[in-house]
């Protein structure tokens, strides 16, 4: 299905406190709104604080039409029009912690979200979230075994000893050698 949305924002949150942010794509913003998104300032068009609230509190948020919250739960980005907005966090499902967040909006009731679009912006968050789940504990699995391989070689054990002088045996250590010596940085 997918959303139809006239603007379209994936966040990359850098650190959660500070809560610092980058703009990994967006579509239909200018530079100012980006950059304002980015620093979490309001911005005509959209709203930094709805970013700022899915982030904080975890949880998806959905504004059918900006002009009929109550005036408290407005935000002065949004108060120009009749706006319509998703954005929900990408969180880490070991930690929690918020890794990205993605943020659409559409302009007039024409074009504004409905709960069906809520639901499966919600699924597609929680597929991205187990995709980059697994991709950070193969990371983190990585991370492991080449501070074990790093301890292993600072402690002069760089594996069993090898006996004897055949071609094979010379070519297994050359292999070993080359294989298991270098540690890949990240």
């Amino acid at each position: 299905k997918g959303l139809r949305a006239l603007k379209a924002l994936l966040l990359y949150v850098r650190s959660a406190e500070p809560l610092e942010l980058e703009v990994l794509y967006s579509s239909g913003l200018t530079q100012e709104q980006e950059e304002a998104c980015q620093a979490l300032q309001t911005s005509r068009g959209v709203s930094p604080s709805v970013i700022r609230s899915a982030i904080d509190e975890r949880c998806s948020v959905f504004i059918p039409n900006s002009q009929n919250r109550p005036e408290a739960n407005r935000t002065a980005s949004l108060s120009d029009g009749n706006h319509s907005v998703l954005c929900t966090p990408i969180l880490d499902p070991l930690t929690s912690a918020p890794i990205a967040v993605l943020y659409f909006q559409n302009e007039g009731l024409l074009f504004a979200f409905e709960e069906e679009d809520h639901e499966w912006l919600k699924g597609y968050a929680t597929a991205l979230q187990q995709g980059i789940g697994l991709h950070l504990t193969a990371i983190r699995q990585l991370e492991g075994l080449q501070q074990d391989r790093r301890r292993l070689v600072e402690a002069g054990s760089g594996g069993p000893d090898l006996v004897g002088d055949s071609e094979e045996v010379r070519s297994l250590r050359l292999t070993l050698n080359e294989t298991l010596l270098p540690v890949v940085d990240l």
